[in-house]
């Protein structure tokens, strides 16, 4: 997706160009996008001596008053996690017993995203403000979760052999084992987008214990199945073949190291930026964040801080399921099949095992997430309390992060839809 936006918009811009500025156009993206496709970008050194310190996510909450925490999980297959809470706010301030809210990440992303924009915007601060003892998760090999207990993900491939499957079965499995034990509660409740929705499908479907550890389980732009895809989705059913060999061929298991596409998009996005407008037409058709209501700075914030990396492999398997329309486990080829599975095809996910009151909420211009294919989604969970959408004809992909209209089209219900089964 990102080669053929990013060719794309060399040669537009190279055409419009006059003669003797090519070189710099060339130089301006070329040099930032060896950064972002560096296997080990994150370990490179990036040009921000002279930009606003970009903070973590302690930083992000704690420069708002509000108190934040950082506690390390391993999982039973060694990947070490780093996850985060919020356990209150000046309008609430932590104390035990709490109801507990687990937010999920979406693919490429990192507890950052829920925290960007402060108080009175985000979710994580919103539930904060409303008595809940908030924790945020962090899947292997994204910014935070970079590390084994004998794997390097600078040095050994095999650190990067995971997709959603194992971030389901042992990173969301073991947070929340960690977050209720550390919490003395006995269920919390499970609010995911997009990847972060399916790996709660996932999890809960493979491990049906959990459905007893989750009261409600709220899911945003679920990405399950994709069998009407639209825009650039449609494109890549088509064309996902190749990149997926390219990617193979050069040897590439990680994909948008954090550092590295914060300077490419820095560079596009900035308001100095001869190409700001581009970067509002690549974010709002293929990022799918409606640019009309974020200003170019803002977006070149947001790109600081996402993408956050994750492994070509997750890639595969999405492209997997939007190709077969299935929701299914890792397709290892046949022979593998046979070893890890007992069976030559890939199992798919059986959601009938998915008891937990569960809550599917879709953007009506969501091309990643289709309304049609959330609706397919909701007749085969058994315990579906409310399909809907956000009501907003052009709310896409990322705005349910992202957009600043979201406290009134969504959040705001979603905390009443959490108070009734707190």
């Amino acid at each position: 997706m990102c080669y053929k936006i990013m060719i794309l918009a060399i040669y537009l811009v190279l055409i419009i160009s006059p003669l003797g500025s090519k070189a710099q156009v060339l130089t301006t993206f070329l040099r930032p996008l060896s950064l972002m496709l560096n296997r080990n970008g994150a370990n490179v050194t990036q040009p921000y001596d002279t930009k606003p310190l970009i903070l973590n996510f302690i930083g992000l909450v704690t420069r708002h008053g509000y108190p934040a925490e950082e506690h390390r999980v391993t999982t039973e297959d060694g990947y070490k996690l780093r996850i985060h809470r919020i356990p209150g706010s000046p309008k609430s301030l932590p104390a035990a017993g709490k109801p507990v809210v687990f937010l999920q990440h979406g693919l490429f992303s990192s507890s950052d995203i829920f925290v960007l924009h402060g108080p009175n915007r985000d979710l994580a601060f919103l539930l904060a403000d409303n008595g809940y003892d908030v924790w945020i998760g962090n899947s292997r090999g994204n910014t935070y979760s970079r590390a084994h207990v004998r794997l390097f993900p600078d040095k050994d491939p095999e650190f990067w052999y995971f997709s959603f499957q194992e971030i389901a079965l042992y990173d969301a499995s073991a947070t929340i084992d960690f977050i209720l034990y550390s919490t003395r509660e006995k269920s919390l409740v499970f609010i995911g987008h997009s990847i972060g929705a399916t790996v709660g499908l996932a999890l809960l479907s493979t491990k049906p214990e959990y459905n007893n550890k989750v009261r409600l389980f709220v899911s945003l732009g679920p990405t399950a199945y994709w069998r009407r895809p639209k825009g650039v989705v449609r494109w890549l059913r088509t064309h996902g073949a190749g990149i997926k060999r390219a990617f193979v061929r050069a040897g590439r298991n990680e994909i948008f190291p954090q550092q590295a596409v914060g300077t490419f998009f820095d560079t596009m996005c900035g308001d100095e930026s001869p190409f700001s407008s581009l970067c509002g037409f690549i974010v709002e058709r293929v990022v799918t964040i409606d640019s009309k209501v974020m200003n170019k700075t803002e977006l070149a914030y947001v790109f600081s801080h996402f993408p956050a990396g994750a492994s070509t492999r997750t890639l595969f398997h999405c492209y997997q399921n939007l190709v077969s329309g299935k929701f299914q486990m890792y397709d290892y080829g046949e022979e593998e099949n046979l070893k890890i599975y007992g069976q030559r095809a890939a199992p798919v996910f059986d959601l009938g095992h998915v008891t937990a009151p569960t809550v599917l909420i879709y953007g009506r211009a969501d091309i990643i997430a289709t309304p049609e294919d959330t609706k397919e989604l909701a007749r085969n969970l058994p315990n579906v309390v409310l399909v809907d959408s956000v009501p907003s004809e052009k709310f896409n992909h990322l705005d349910f992060l992202l957009s600043a209209n979201a406290k009134s089209l969504l959040y705001d219900r979603i905390i009443k839809i959490v108070q009734q089964f707190s």
